[in-house]
Formats: structure tokens, C-alpha cells, sequence
């Protein structure tokens, strides 16, 4: 909730997100731990994903295995 996972994040890795995925996740986080609304959307990190993992980009069913190991590896 504070950011401190920032200084944590590897920008130079050229097979990694840049940081862009552990930041929408956190966005994710924050959002649902805040409380403010009953529901909330997982839009933008599914986009970011989408982004960087082309088999995640539509809204086609996909393999919820696959999604989650890309999610655990691209926060590593």
C-alpha cells in the first residue's frame, strides 16, 4: 500500500515488464484493500498483460494456469 515494492523492481531486464506490471497489480490492490467501491474492475492490469502476453490480449477464454504463472513470473 506504500509503494515500497518500487525500489524492488528490476527496469533494466529486457525480458521484464519495466515495472509496469507490478505497478498495475498494485493499483489492483490498493483499489480492492481501499474499500471504497463493492465492486472493482482488474481492467488495467488484465490490459498490461494483455500488453506483454499476447495470448491474454483479448477476451477469448484462456487457460487460468497460464495466466497465473505469467502473473507470479512477471512479479518475480
Amino acid at each position: 500500500m506504500s509503494n515500497g515494492f518500487l525500489k524492488d523492481i528490476n527496469t533494466s531486464n529486457p525480458l521484464g515488464t519495466k515495472g509496469n506490471l507490478a505497478c498495475a497489480y498494485a493499483e489492483l490492490m490498493r483499489e480492492i484493500w481501499a474499500g471504497r467501491d463493492d465492486v472493482v474492475s482488474p481492467f488495467n492490469l488484465k490490459k498490461m498483460i494483455g500488453k506483454f502476453a499476447t495470448q491474454f490480449s483479448g477476451y477469448g477464454q484462456q487457460d487460468s494456469q497460464e495466466f497465473i504463472s505469467y502473473l507470479i513470473d512477471g512479479l518475480q
